[in-house]
């Protein structure tokens, strides 16, 4: 079984990989500038190095292979810990740089490149090797899908009981809370909601470009702040593991949210498991820790998910299948327990799903300002990042003038404080007489009513943003740019006057038949 999209082929690779990709793919790594990004990953570059050189047992005299070599370092990194023949196998054109590296060392004349596909390789009947490296991992671990030529490679060459660096992989996946990622994702589809761009209506393509954007997986750097639940893990035993195995990975998510929060999506992060006779090293790509090439992975639903009690238990599943394009389709869902049985609580929705193109990420790269040395070369025990503190009170702040306190407009408790004007209506787009609310549309002509994505509030009924959690702005209220508070602020059910603000500082100062919760999401 190979993964819909494949094409026959001359090798199991051709078979299942698109031949556009396979060219794209070999030209990439062929260039010397891509090498060059990851040798100075020194965290990446420092553990490898480290790795092998500390085991020199399992080196020392050996016939090693490594398999996609690239610019030949690892095979360089296996001469100097006394390997006796390093095969270096490299299908890109780099195969002629390795050799002029390995000709340009004294230790590279145990060093043997060989310009071709692991699949195809062309090696004297019966020869096997001792020990394979190799850096087959990509985003999320899998993605590229070297692993599938590792663990081929592992069939054909490896004797039995052969040493494999890395030897294991694991993936990690958390439950993240970010409403500024969240609001920067809506935030990119607006361009496509102007009704007259140089007389042309761009409305109609609004909803195809949203959706676009919440198929792309975020790669960035994040603060380990944002994450809010423990983590679940997959292990892939590369010593052990079919191919086919890799082609379907589900991972259940079995999560427990710390604190009450808006719940935006999934993280991902990946660590391999350098197992050596003499020592053991972890690289990792955790947040929190030295950030790699790699960075980390984020898959942001469109539709978050409300958690208004603290220890919730969030039951779904992380699922990638691999498709032709040597990459991976992420399948995401979550189902948040329900809450407790108030009519405060029946229209906050409980499931959230998406699906993402791990080929076609967002490379968002921002970078959270972490401490770290320097030269930091290598990486010795796997750390787990630490969950989100403590949710603390946040005292609101003041009321900017034309709108009504917070939670307690002339109509009654509205929906906090998330744009409601004075008479507990929803404020008008850009200007209204409360304040903006962004990203949110005026509906069917309603004085004060607007449709905030999924939830409506006409003249004060009906239900505000259900469960579609948004940042509200205006002056010096809630802003992201003025470094504030994260709040997304207004969800709320509006029929009798006495709304819920529940997250962000919002508070319903109905009092008896509102409920209220003054505690921020995040704090910046």
């Amino acid at each position: 079984m190979v993964p819909a999209g494949a094409a026959a082929g001359s090798n199991i690779f051709d078979a299942k990989t698109e031949q556009g990709s396979a060219e794209l793919y070999f030209h990439y790594y062929g260039m010397l500038m891509h090498q060059q990004n990851m040798l100075q990953d020194m965290t990446r570059t420092g553990t490898y190095h480290a790795a092998i050189t500390e085991n020199r047992a399992d080196f020392e005299g050996k016939t090693v292979m490594d398999v996609g070599a690239g610019s030949g370092i690892l095979s360089l990194f296996a001469a100097q810990a006394g390997a006796g023949k390093v095969y270096a196998v490299e299908a890109s054109g780099m195969a002629k740089y390795a050799q002029m590296l390995a000709s340009s060392n004294a230790i590279g004349k145990a060093i043997q490149v060989c310009h071709s596909k692991v699949e195809e390789l062309a090696l004297p009947p019966g020869t096997q090797v001792d020990v394979l490296v190799s850096e087959p991992m990509g985003t999320l671990l899998v993605n590229e899908r070297m692993l599938e030529t590792y663990l081929y490679a592992r069939d054909k060459f490896l004797k039995p009981g052969g040493k494999m660096f890395p030897q294991l992989g694991r993936i990690h996946a958390a439950a993240f809370s970010d409403a500024v990622l969240h609001s920067e994702l809506l935030g990119k589809a607006m361009f496509w909601q102007q009704p007259n761009f140089f007389g042309l209506d761009m409305t109609h393509l609004h909803q195809p470009a949203l959706e676009g954007y919440f198929t792309q997986v975020v790669v960035d750097a994040f603060d380990p702040s944002v994450l809010v639940s423990d983590c679940a893990t997959r292990v892939l035993d590369f010593a052990s593991i079919t191919e086919e195995e890799l082609y379907d990975i589900d991972i259940p998510l079995n999560l427990t949210i710390a604190h009450p929060c808006t719940l935006h999506g999934v993280a991902c992060w990946f660590d391999v498991l350098f197992n050596g006779t003499t020592s053991q090293r972890w690289l990792s790509t955790a947040p929190g820790l030295p950030t790699t090439h790699w960075f980390q992975l984020r898959c942001c639903l469109q539709q978050p998910l409300l958690v208004l009690t603290p220890n919730t238990q969030l039951r779904g599943s992380l699922r990638l299948v691999a498709h032709a394009r040597q990459s991976y389709d992420v399948h995401v869902s979550c189902t948040r327990r329900r809450h407790p049985l108030h009519p405060a609580f029946l229209f906050l929705l409980p499931q959230a799903s998406g699906r993402f193109d791990l080929k076609e990420p967002y490379y968002r790269l921002t970078q959270w300002a972490q401490v770290q040395a320097p030269q930091q070369q290598q990486q010795v025990v796997q750390q787990q990042p630490a969950l989100l503190p403590a949710l603390v009170a946040v005292p609101d702040p003041a009321v900017p003038a034309g709108m009504g306190a917070a939670g307690a407009g002339a109509g009654g408790a509205a929906v906090a404080a998330a744009g409601v004007d004075g008479q507990g209506y929803w404020a008008q787009a850009a200007q209204g007489p409360g304040m903006a609310c962004m990203l949110c549309r005026r509906c069917g002509g309603e004085q004060g009513g607007m449709a905030c994505l999924s939830g409506e509030d006409v003249k004060g009924h009906g239900t505000g943003m259900q469960n579609t959690v948004m940042m509200c702005v205006g002056p010096g209220w809630c802003t992201a740019s003025a470094g504030r508070h994260l709040y997304t602020c207004a969800i709320g059910n509006n029929t009798s006057g006495c709304g819920i603000g529940v997250v962000g500082g919002c508070k319903d100062s109905a009092g008896s038949t509102g409920i209220g919760q003054q505690q921020a999401t995040a704090v910046v």
